[in-house]
């Protein structure tokens, strides 16, 4: 399965996620690793796994990424 297919199928059910983060890292293979590697800012958790419990947090956190904001 391709990396463009992998994220695709992983962000199905989120679509402005699966926006936001190609817009924010252009490419699908360092969106896929993005999305897999624990975030401090999560709390330790991957974005992936974040999203099953509150895809909000992993837009908000994408949001203050491409602005600018690592507070």
């Amino acid at each position: 399965m391709s990396a463009e297919n992998e994220l695709s199928e992983l962000l199905e059910d989120y679509p402005k996620i699966y926006i936001d983060i190609l817009d924010l890292v252009k490419e699908a293979k360092p969106a896929l690793r993005w999305l897999k590697k624990p975030r401090m800012q999560l709390l330790g958790m991957t974005p992936l796994s974040m999203l099953k419990k509150d895809p909000k947090q992993v837009e908000d956190l994408i949001y203050r990424i491409k602005t600018g904001d690592f507070s």
